[in-house]
């Protein structure tokens, strides 16, 4: 039903506790989706500790371009991000982020690349990343297949619980209703059939690819600790 606005005025008066109930919730969610999109909080904005923000950042491996969301977010208290210390923070923490064991954690995680590493630390980065391409792809097929064997699954559950309660129906049906039901049933055992042989071969399908995936990462591993003299992690 749709409640229009002067109804809600005949409801309550301007100063009614039901008037300000509503503008109370309006103001509570507009501060909610203000705060759920901002990329930091007022309290941050107030610590003025720029070196620190772009530090995290920057390990996390934000590219720059997320200074303009930090703008954004302290301008509604009117404070500006100083860039200079956003800046040297930000490269600190690349230096954390830009090593060849992190290229090789996110490749292997199937993690997109953003272009973020200085050109002195890029090639090692990127040595560790590709080293775990092929495991990354691997990893992700294995996903896949498991994801596969499990709809599968979730299907033949489906399916035995529709062939219960058929069951429990044909028990007080009769006539045509129990003829109707019995040709359910069928059908159903059908399915169940097709299904199970889906399912066995999905099975042996993620077998197969976990296998895959922990002889690739397991390979990838043994290629970085060639390439660096050290385990990725």
């Amino acid at each position: 039903m749709t409640v229009s606005s002067r109804t809600i005025t005949r409801a309550g008066s301007a100063g009614s506790p039901l008037r300000l109930a509503f503008v109370a919730g309006g103001l509570v969610a507009a501060l909610a989706a203000l705060s759920g999109c901002a990329t930091l909080s007022q309290e941050q904005c107030r610590s003025g500790d720029w070196v620190s923000i772009g530090r995290i950042d920057g390990e996390k491996g934000e590219p720059f371009e997320r200074i303009a969301e930090h703008d954004k977010a302290c301008g509604r208290f009117g404070i500006t991000v100083d860039r200079a210390a956003y800046s040297a923070g930000r490269d600190a923490g690349l230096g954390q982020f830009c090593r060849p064991a992190r290229g090789f954690a996110m490749s292997l995680a199937g993690e997109a690349y953003r272009n973020v590493c200085p050109p002195a630390l890029e090639g090692p980065f990127l040595a560790g990343y590709d080293i775990a391409r092929y495991a990354g792809t691997a990893r992700s097929a294995a996903k896949a297949a498991e994801a596969e064997a499990n709809r599968a699954r979730n299907d033949l559950r489906e399916i035995e619980r529709d062939l219960d309660r058929v069951g429990a129906e044909i028990a007080t049906a009769e006539g045509e209703a129990r003829a109707e039901l019995d040709r359910r049933r069928r059908r159903l055992s059908d399915r169940r059939f097709e299904v199970r042989f889906d399912l066995m071969r999905a099975e042996r399908e993620a077998d197969r690819a976990a296998d895959a995936a922990r002889y690739a990462e397991a390979e990838a591993r043994a290629r970085f600790v060639a390439a660096f003299g050290i385990p990725p992690a």
